[in-house]
């Protein structure tokens, strides 16, 4: 036999067909597939899960580890049904996926979690013979290991994805792209779950620090090793003791090689795994987590962080990935930029000579703990998912409710949705930035809205995009869960036309028996009744939007881009108040760098929207001037308009980051954000790194690192960079950047470029300067402004110019470091200059004589 069944088991007979749906829903089985050789943090979630589950509520489980099933049969709790898959045999899948189906049949559960990519293989073994089943089929994606889920997910097409974090979904070509908004399944981020004990004991004086990891190739133990190698010679009495599982013996002779190479024996030691890391917890001093970005990494969630803060103790970890995110520098932890083994070391140094400031950090992260990731949290949000219901953050009534009288403000998020999982920029980033304004005022009442309805305009957002919206840690996911929460829509999925295939299954299961011949019957009749689709919910639908006198829409990123003057017109008709931040007229100064639809068309409805705002916010000085010479150029009066530029990305928000893979050697290299696309003038940086390359010495000839997307009229770059193989070394393009990592390379770069013909801003330069990094930037008045004037500003045409002055600051360090100078001078925007300044506009914060900003 290749599954066995554990006791302890009680049948269910389907009484919840006699219940309300929602009493239904919550009483049938649950069934949890968690099949995988290995045991980790996975596993160990649906320990953590089980005993928070009702009493009397069956659950069905499917496992494989002997450790997991170990620790299974010590749950003591009625109706848990274990089943021990032996994934020895390549039939396993098929098996398991068999006894799945008969289970399902006969229990009818509201729910089945797939939790490992071996368990998703099960889900699809069974719901390709069984209907409808793949609507309550949920999968926890874990990591970004998995390989060939492809097909097995297109199998699944209404399962819900889980993660513990956004940046599997953040991810480039993995499994982000299956998800809404831009894919088909519903994605929800639920973190993992921890048992915070009642009380722990403080680090005794002579504790030592601890690494829980598995001894895989992205896990740092090599990393580890050479701190430890450093610290053995300046600091001795330090102790380090490393415990995890060994599934590589090779590569765990190769740590321990490279350990005793550099001197780490004595302070470093390595042992097996351990069934309860509770005792070495409470003995600790600090965690380490030291996990990297390759061979499969970084990690996406990081189970020892939530662990050492529930036993109270601190953490140190390089900012890659998640504990790059999770982790508050100086508050709950210490974060290191990836692979700074001395920065590593000199952290545990730290800590071990300051044991007040690692209780500090334990208490700030214990605190932590227990408000996000304890157990008591998040299973009852888990279950509440599992059971048919909407993704539910924080109390169900979060914030005051509106203040009677106060104007109703509709948020335009369409770039957010359109953008989807990918890491906001430019005017994404503002959107992002001015919904966490706008968080900060529950009095008021508000809606999030996006381009799209019938007649060109507006329309509310449906349940499903706000349950998209309210995944992300930010503005946008406050607004988007309050209004979540004030609206309760029906349920994601319509529980009857499940509950009536799988109930017409299962009484065909009843009838055929056990009998082979009875068998093949039913599955004939199976194949003949099944239906190939299964409904969605009104869930699926917006509200309508009802527009009334005294009601405000705020639209941050160029709305006139999909939607026509006399919708805005309209607006004004109805008593609504407009309100629109202005980035750029690009299109109407220079039409000649634009694509797309006819460019006096464009500009026509671009002008036509601006004017009939009733505020607008400019984000430059130079905006504001291209703003009155447009209406002037038309003959309309241009509406009140305040000055406020946007900060950014801010240092401080990720203090410590990860360098993009193959910048380890320490090559010199310069860096131009923004997306690729004609105005931005890559091609003459192209020309210009051709040059130097003939005349630079090789140690002095930077790499040109392009970060941004691809954007239009690029086929000339797409060549330059295709057919010219010797450039080939010197210039890296990296897309879709996640802050920490852009943020270390604006820290890391010997300087930044921004030749653009033409900007609104320059939200890259700002940036840049904020992270003490020069940059030489075009003459264009708005990128001037943008560097206050500090930085080289160069024709963009001009090729000899810039080839000067790129040039002389890879080879004259001194001239290097006095435009180094000159950055520390730079003062920039405050973060909330921008937000406040549409908030004010929006009638939310009042103008104060300080607020006021002169065009």
């Amino acid at each position: 036999m290749l599954l066995r069944s554990a006791g302890r088991s009680r049948r269910f007979t389907g009484r919840g067909a006699e219940l309300s749906s929602d009493a239904a829903r919550s009483q049938r089985p649950l069934v949890i597939v968690s099949v995988a050789t290995g045991y980790g943090g996975a596993e160990r979630n649906i320990e953590i899960l089980l005993p928070h589950v009702p009493a009397g509520r069956t659950v069905v489980v499917f496992a494989c580890n002997p450790y997991h099933l170990e620790r299974l049969h010590r749950i003591d709790r009625p109706g848990l049904e274990i089943h021990a898959v032996d994934a020895a045999h390549d039939s396993f899948v098929r098996d398991a996926g068999r006894l799945l189906m008969q289970r399902c049949l006969a229990l009818r559960p509201s729910a089945i979690l797939g939790n490992t990519l071996d368990s998703l293989r099960i889900l699809v073994h069974a719901a390709r013979r069984l209907p409808g089943l793949d609507a309550r089929c949920f999968v926890f994606v874990h990591d970004f290991l998995w390989r060939d889920y492809e097909p097995l997910l297109a199998s699944l097409p209404r399962a819900t994805l889980l993660v513990p974090d956004r940046s599997v979904l953040e991810k480039p070509d993995y499994v982000g792209r299956f998800v809404r908004p831009h894919g088909a399944l519903r994605a929800l981020v639920v973190p993992n779950p921890v048992d915070v004990p009642g009380a722990t004991p403080e680090a005794a004086p002579g504790a030592g620090f601890l690494h829980l990891a598995t001894v895989n190739g992205f896990k740092g133990h090599v990393h580890l090793a050479r701190a430890a190698g450093r610290l053995r010679k300046s600091r001795p009495e330090i102790a380090i003791a490393s415990y995890g599982h060994r599934p590589s013996p090779e590569l765990y002779r190769e740590i321990v090689r490279q350990a005793e190479e550099v001197g780490a024996t004595g302070t470093l030691t390595l042992h097996d795994h351990v069934a309860d890391p509770t005792p070495l917890l409470a003995k600790c001093r600090a965690v380490l987590v030291t996990s990297v970005s390759e061979h499969g990494g970084p990690e996406t969630f990081g189970r020892s962080i939530i662990e050492a803060w529930a036993h109270g103790r601190p953490v140190i970890a390089f900012a890659a990935g998640a504990p790059g995110r999770m982790i508050r520098h100086e508050v709950d932890g210490l974060l290191v930029d990836e692979k700074d083994v001395q920065g590593l070391a000199d952290a545990i140094a730290r800590l071990q000579q300051d044991p007040g400031l690692a209780r500090r950090l334990g208490r700030a992260g214990r605190e932590r703990a227990m408000r996000e990731f304890s157990s008591q949290i998040v299973a009852p949000m888990l279950l509440a998912v599992l059971d048919g219901g909407w993704l539910r953050r924080g109390p169900p009534a979060a914030g005051r409710p509106p203040s009677p009288g106060r104007a109703r403000v509709l948020f335009d998020v369409s770039l957010s949705l359109a953008g989807g999982w990918r890491t906001p920029v430019g005017m994404s980033r503002v959107e992002s930035d001015v919904a966490a304004e706008l968080a900060r005022h529950p009095e008021a009442d508000l809606h999030l809205v996006c381009r799209g309805a019938a007649d060109g305009g507006f329309r509310r957002l449906t349940p499903f995009e706000l349950e998209f919206l309210a995944n992300r840690d930010d503005g946008r996911g406050v607004l988007a869960a309050r209004e979540l929460a004030a609206w309760c829509p029906p349920p994601p999925w319509p529980e009857s036309t499940i509950a009536t295939q799988v109930a017409r299954f299962g009484a065909l299961h009843r009838l055929a028996g056990s009998s082979v011949l009875s068998a093949a019957r039913l599955r004939r009749a199976l194949r003949r009744r099944r239906s190939p689709t299964i409904h969605r919910s009104p869930a699926d639908v917006a509200p309508p939007l009802q527009v009334g006198s005294g009601d405000v829409l705020v639209s941050v990123t160029n709305p006139w881009d999909d939607v026509p003057a006399r919708v805005f017109q309209a607006l004004r008709d109805r008593g609504a108040r407009v309100v629109l931040v202005v980035h750029d007229l690009m299109v109407w100064e220079t039409p000649h760098w634009t694509a797309g639809r006819d460019p006096r068309d464009y500009s026509d409805n671009m002008l036509s929207v601006i004017a009939a705002a009733d505020r607008l916010v400019a984000v430059s000085r130079a905006t504001a001037a291209g703003v009155e010479r447009a209406m002037a150029s038309i003959g309309r009066q241009v509406p009140p308009m305040a000055v406020a530029r946007s900060a950014g990305l801010q240092p401080n928000a990720a203090p410590y980051g990860a360098a993009p893979a193959g910048f380890e050697g320490g090559r010199p290299f310069v860096v131009y954000c923004s997306t690729i696309e004609v105005r931005k003038n890559h091609i003459m940086l192209l020309h210009l790194w051709e040059r130097l390359r003939g005349v630079l010495p090789a140690d002095r000839l930077p790499v040109l690192v392009f970060v941004g997307r691809w954007g239009w009229c690029v086929d000339t770059v797409r060549l330059t960079i295709e057919r010219n193989w010797r450039l080939a070394p010197h210039l890296r393009i990296l897309e879709d950047v996640p802050d920490e990592t852009l943020l270390w390379l604006y820290r890391h770069a010997r300087f930044c470029v921004f030749p653009s013909f033409t900007e609104g801003f320059g939200l890259p330069v700002a940036e840049s300067l904020a992270a003490g990094t020069p940059v030489v930037v075009s003459d264009h008045p708005a990128l001037i402004e943008a560097s206050e004037g500090l930085m080289p500003a160069i024709d963009p045409s001009d090729l000899p110019a810039w080839h000067r002055e790129i040039e002389a600051l890879c080879l004259d360090d001194a001239r290097l470091a006095a435009l180094q100078q000159r950055a520390t001078q730079y003062r920039g925007a405050a973060p909330d200059e921008l937000p406040r300044a549409v908030a004010r506009a929006a009638g939310l914060v009042e103008t104060r004589c300080a607020d006021a900003v002169p065009v």
